[in-house]
């Protein structure tokens, strides 16, 4: 059984949602972050092992301490200690899980605000590990139109040295502009999902938030599938 990680990303600053901690937003009866920490514990497969989760978050790290998880925080801002975005982040736990002797070759991230992950999400991403560096998700429209979640990914956790050089040398912010020469592989997920939402919906907006709401039914459990 391979065994990985998971670095849940929770660094953004909400300003669609008046500046708030997006993740720590109660949705129904609990954080949103709750229920992305639901969904990644229930992430089951065959050959793969979700067995260590840890929080990237920027400023304070005590309002996450009630999660009992391990928070990290960005190691590079910009000149004006402005946060770089998310690949500072994914490069945060890159390290994070690196500096441990490798012993997970591959990190799975996520959004601290998407509480619909789908509970096959490990399962389908990690076969395409074999020839890739990093495994990114997506969803398909009925049309057969794809939709990448950059956030959403798959990555080899010895990616730190060519992530350090593009975030820091290179200056790239874009998820998508730095695994574009990488070797990758896209999966993805058939729309509408459950409740007729993305699957990867993450919620940027209030009223976002209240269609997500409905989907949970303000319930203080996940939906199953």
């Amino acid at each position: 059984m391979i065994k990985v990680a998971a670095c849940v990303l929770a660094g953004g600053k909400g300003e669609r949602m008046g500046g708030v901690d997006k993740p720590l937003e109660l949705l129904g009866a609990k954080p949103m972050l709750a229920y992305v920490l639901e969904r990644l514990a229930q992430q089951k497969a065959e050959t793969v092992e979700l067995e260590e989760i840890i929080i990237n978050a920027n400023g304070d790290p005590r309002r996450y301490m009630r999660f009992d998880l391990p928070v990290i925080c960005d190691d590079h801002t910009e000149a004006d200690g402005a946060p770089m975005g998310p690949l500072a982040g994914v490069l945060a736990g890159l390290k994070f899980f690196a500096e441990q002797g490798n012993s997970y070759p591959w990190m799975l991230t996520v959004p601290g605000d998407a509480p619909l992950l789908p509970l096959d999400l490990l399962a389908k991403l990690y076969p395409a590990t074999a020839e890739s560096d990093v495994v990114l998700a997506a969803s398909q429209d009925t049309d057969g139109k794809l939709r990448t979640h950059p956030v959403v990914a798959l990555w080899r956790v010895g990616l730190v040295e060519a992530l350090t050089r593009a975030l820091v040398r290179e200056r790239v912010r874009k998820i998508t502009h730095f695994t574009e020469p990488l070797r990758s592989t896209t999966v993805a997920w058939k729309t509408p999902y459950e409740g007729g939402l993305d699957p990867f919906t993450n919620i940027n907006f209030p009223e976002e938030l209240i269609a997500v709401e409905k989907v949970l039914g303000g319930r203080s459990s996940v939906v199953e599938q």
